[in-house]
């Protein structure tokens, strides 16, 4: 068995049994995993390395474990969904911009709107051409391999295309998801959301468990840990403060505007169309 087959065997393992304790613990399963990844990233041994863009893709987990109000349980799934898409692209133009040393404001909110835009067309074409070919499909199997390789296929051309491929992939999930009625069968339903349940279980750990591997590597930058919270502690503990802080302005502040849309078209307004962790 290779090193990398048998790496990623022994990660499996460790997924299962860091989401078994957190279930015990009535934890939240991204802070176990995040916890062991940087475990096993403090063990002696070759460097992992990572996207730095991956290690930003720290998401909310699911509010699940206390009952709270449903209003607000929508609210916050429907605004995670879009919220990830945009902070990476708002990641992506703050990464050029050190680079050019010409930042400009117009020119940044420039490209934003044509990422968005671009990535939200191109994810409707798509969509739609998909609605078209799934009716045709009758097997099961193939349709549940027709929708990851829908998903996978979406990402690539759109970054092919230089535009946005997290939003023309949730524009592509959201454009079938509506349709998912009229274009799969009631007995191929469940064995698709049965797929794409573990799916997202396994792409969820494994980003959790690889921001736990990239604090080795910030670590080994800075010499120590306490080198680590003296140079990134107050900055760190004030974004995610910023952070939180605007995520509960946001919810709160969108509910009255669902409301007076409600309103306005006589019918309730969906607030979420996806899960939690979204993209």
């Amino acid at each position: 068995m290779a090193a990398t087959d048998l790496f990623e065997f022994l990660l499996l393992l460790l997924i299962i049994a860091l989401e078994v304790v957190a279930q015990r613990l009535r934890l939240p399963s991204s802070i176990a995993l995040i916890a062991g990844g940087t475990a096993l990233a403090m063990i002696p041994g070759p460097r992992i390395e990572m996207p730095p863009e991956l290690a930003l893709i720290l998401f909310m987990p699911p509010p699940r474990r206390r009952r709270r109000a449903g209003r607000v349980q929508a609210q916050l799934q429907g605004e995670s969904l879009l919220n990830d898409a945009a902070s990476l692209m708002l990641v992506r133009v703050a990464v050029v911009a050190p680079i050019s040393h010409r930042f400009s404001i117009g020119t940044a909110m420039q490209t934003f709107s044509m990422l968005t835009a671009g990535g939200v067309a191109v994810g409707l074409v798509i969509g739609l051409t998909a609605i078209r070919i799934y009716p045709r499909l009758r097997d099961t199997s193939l349709v549940v391999l027709t929708s990851l390789l829908v998903s996978w296929g979406s990402y690539i051309i759109h970054e092919r295309l230089e535009v946005s491929g997290v939003l023309a992939t949730i524009t592509t999930g959201m454009l079938i998801g509506w349709h998912q009625h009229k274009v799969f069968s009631a007995s191929m339903r469940p064995h698709i959301v049965s797929f794409w349940k573990v799916v997202v279980f396994l792409m969820e750990a494994a980003v959790f468990m690889q921001i736990g591997f990239s604090l080795r590597e910030i670590t080994m930058r800075i010499g120590s840990l306490p080198g680590v919270w003296a140079l990134y502690g107050v900055p760190v503990c004030g974004t995610l403060a910023a952070i939180f802080l605007a995520r509960f302005l946001w919810v709160y502040g969108a509910i009255p505007v669902t409301r007076a849309c409600a309103a306005l078209t006589g019918r309730p307004m969906p607030l979420h169309p996806g899960g939690m962790r979204s993209s």
